[in-house]
């Protein structure tokens, strides 16, 4: 059985890595957006 410590340490672990990768993926959109905007419109 796990101790409820390490419960919270895992939760805050995955808590920490979800907010990590849901900014990585908002840069990453971004960017995508910005590369078909500049591929779609070449007067920028």
């Amino acid at each position: 059985m796990f101790s409820e410590a390490k419960v919270t340490q895992i939760y805050c672990m995955v808590d920490d890595f979800c907010k990590e990768s849901a900014e990585v993926q908002k840069k990453n959109i971004w960017l995508k957006t910005r590369i078909i905007s500049i591929r779609t419109n070449p007067t920028e």
